[in-house]
């Protein structure tokens, strides 16, 4: 029964998300959810956590992936710099009414 005091002890989000998971699922859910405390804080994995509820993503990877989506720094790379002998290519721009010009002839509307 000390699970259950624990399990109230935490935020509405947690409870919610650990409700939605299995019994076989619980440890490894509470275990990403210290390894996210760990890389940023309580307050991030909480947020994270409900962020997933929102969108209805209950599996363990889905929470870890919007967690690096959500709070981990992007880098920013310069671009890079292409030597003289790389060709230079021009834009190319497809002509959208040629195809559906097409599309109609073959008795298909606008894609």
């Amino acid at each position: 029964m000390k699970y259950i005091g624990i399990y109230q002890m935490l935020p509405q989000p947690l409870r919610e998300y650990m409700e939605s998971v299995s019994k076989q699922e619980k440890g490894k859910v509470l275990k990403a959810i210290a390894d996210l405390t760990q890389k940023s804080s309580f307050e991030s994995a909480v947020e994270t956590v409900s962020t997933a509820l929102a969108y209805g993503a209950t599996d363990l990877d889905s929470l870890i992936n919007l967690h690096s989506w959500l709070h981990e720094k992007v880098l920013q790379l310069e671009p890079v710099q292409l030597q003289d002998y790389i060709p230079k290519l021009e834009r190319y721009e497809p002509n959208l009414l040629a195809y559906d010009r097409s599309l109609r002839k073959a008795g298909e509307e606008r894609c």
